[in-house]
């Protein structure tokens, strides 16, 4: 089954977008590689067995930064549309969306995978680690931010060998989603609005009193 890979690299101008294409068409197995994104700043590779780990390697050896985006499996042509609009919705609905990543590591005894544990726990990022497939090869670590690519160069430093299965946006963080819905189909108070009861202040204007004196007193003893 053939992969698709994206990574973001730096490239800001055409010597290094070409520069980046050539790193990524001249590794193994990829097939084909595309720049994606308004500022030309993804590659997409697809092809068979393509090792992302490897190949954000070389970017970041080059350009000194790149992040693996998503790995996953390449959709065929009568799925392409349908990708499409759900990236769409994703880039508009989701601004901050937690990531699953599955790592396989050969760890065959128990000791093994309480290491790779602690390896994936102590990640950045890393929300949660939990040993998947039947025998317990696959370590698969939810959170955000988390570089893919640098824990699984941690896990081959330890284990020696260590493969990037899929990275993806995780499936069950729909907490933000489930509780917007479940606030919507909610009924919604109506506000009534109640007329004033309070009573006005009553204006109080004094009286108005003049004095009047006459200077002119016709009134004399003799």
């Amino acid at each position: 089954m053939k992969n698709k890979v994206v990574i973001s690299v730096p490239v800001h101008t055409q010597k290094c977008r070409s520069r980046a294409m050539q790193i990524a068409v001249g590794t193994s197995g990829v097939e084909s590689a595309t720049l994606k994104g308004d500022d030309k700043n993804q590659i997409e590779v697809i092809g068979d067995g393509i090792d992302a780990v490897e190949l954000t390697r070389l970017l970041r050896k080059k350009f000194r930064y790149a992040f693996v985006e998503s790995v996953g499996a390449a959709a065929s042509s009568g799925d392409k549309k349908e990708e499409g609009e759900n990236e769409a919705k994703m880039e508009t609905d989701c601004i901050f969306v937690l990531l699953k990543v599955v790592i396989k590591v050969p760890v065959h005894s128990q000791k093994c995978r309480s290491k790779a544990m602690k390896i994936a726990v102590g990640a950045s990022g890393v929300e949660s680690a939990t040993l998947k497939g039947d025998d317990k090869d696959q370590i698969e670590v939810t959170g955000d931010g988390i570089d893919a690519a640098k824990l699984t160069m941690l896990l081959r430093k330890k284990f020696g060998y260590a493969i990037l299965e899929s990275v993806s946006a995780d499936a069950n963080d729909g907490e933000g989603g489930d509780k917007k819905e479940q606030n919507e189909n909610e009924p919604k108070e109506e506000v009534v609005s109640w007329p004033s009861c309070h009573a006005t202040v009553p204006l109080y204007y004094p009286d108005v009193r003049y004095v009047v004196r006459d200077s002119n007193n016709s009134c004399s003893i003799m």
